[in-house]
């Protein structure tokens, strides 16, 4: 099909945004051309191949009331376009601008549109190839978070580890662990990474405030949060934060144990989808089992060090009575006591 510039836009929603042109160059529009989306519903080409899933020809761009006039491509004389169409759903438009006037037909508007089937099935290839790749990129890093929290020392250095590994995992603005205190039932903010990063973990949370860890805890399954102002009774510091922003919160929980919080931030504009949303459901109790088994290791460690000062104090007790059952005055015992308190510090 003749043409003097081509096109592929796909639909976002009800917008249609070039992603690849040719041609364009002739007329310094190649870049202009590429920076600018479509309301679908405001262009009567665009409409009738969302709508009808057919093709389209304008033969005269000048004459044709169907066509909106732009000052910007008034060198288009001529327009064609076909439906991409993939599982029965038009997810973009193949389009074909000529300079010259009275050019394309119906018939070539069929031509184009066995162009754009060949279009689609190339198209649908490239989306599984990419799904594939993202699935087995979220795998490695779903296995590096489960290792690195399993392996970390500490709490805190576990709660780092999530962070950083889940602010990966959803290509995320920021990234949050909270754990639970469960004799004040409030949350500890522990760990964040991307925005807020030195800020969150210094937050204080006053006892009887509502936060999303909560709101987590509460629901018992990830949720997403698409306007953290409509979050009943939420904490109004909180809002600050995460106006604008949509958030993912994950509940941490084990045999039925309040853990924490995972808590997912996306940039201005990001839309929470239902593959995050199953992600989330996916790694849930992995991330849950990670926390509990580094709280009962960090309670096993603070069990042995209590211990151990035990032993140490009833080792000096002893020492000391020994001493003391040789010593004559009373400045000799002070003394005794004094160096053997110190020497266990």
């Amino acid at each position: 099909v003749p043409h003097t510039a081509a096109n592929i836009m796909l639909v976002e929603g009800d917008q249609a945004r070039i992603v690849k042109a040719k041609g364009y160059q002739s007329y310094q529009q190649q870049d202009f051309i590429l920076s600018i989306s479509y309301t679908i519903r405001n262009y009567f080409n665009l409409r009738y191949l969302a709508e009808n899933a057919k093709p389209i020809a304008i033969s005269n761009t000048r004459t044709d009331a169907r066509w909106i006039k732009s000052d910007t491509l008034e060198w288009i004389g001529s327009y064609a376009a076909a439906p991409i169409i993939i599982d029965g759903n038009v997810i973009g438009f193949l389009n074909l601008d000529s300079q010259q006037e009275d050019l394309y037909t119906q018939e070539h508007a069929q031509r184009l549109m066995a162009f754009a089937n060949q279009a689609a099935i190339a198209i649908r290839n490239a989306q599984l190839f990419n799904q594939l790749q993202v699935k087995a990129r979220q795998t490695t890093i779903v296995n590096d978070l489960t290792q690195a929290a399993i392996s970390a020392s500490t709490l805190k250095d576990m709660a780092q580890s999530l962070a950083d590994r889940l602010l990966q995992l959803f290509d995320a603005y920021g990234a949050y662990i909270t754990l639970w205190d469960d004799e004040q039932q409030k949350p500890i903010p522990t760990a964040a990474s991307g925005y807020l990063q030195k800020e969150y973990p210094t937050l204080v949370v006053s006892l009887g405030e509502y936060t999303l860890t909560h709101l987590a805890l509460e629901c018992g399954i990830p949720k997403a949060i698409s306007d953290i102002t409509q979050v009943s009774g939420v904490s109004k510091t909180i809002i600050g934060f995460l106006t604008d922003h949509e958030t993912l919160v994950i509940p941490l929980i084990a045999d039925q144990k309040p853990l924490g919080a995972a808590i997912i931030v996306f940039q201005t504009g990001k839309d929470i989808s239902s593959e995050d949303l199953t992600l989330a459901e996916q790694i849930c109790p992995q991330i849950s089992l990670a926390v509990a088994k580094a709280r009962l290791l960090t309670y096993e460690q603070i069990q042995l060090a209590e211990i151990g000062r035990t032993n140490q104090l009833l080792s000096a007790l002893s020492r000391m009575a020994a001493r003391i059952a040789s010593a004559h005055d009373l400045e000799t015992i002070f003394s005794t006591l004094g160096d053997e308190l110190k020497s266990i510090g």
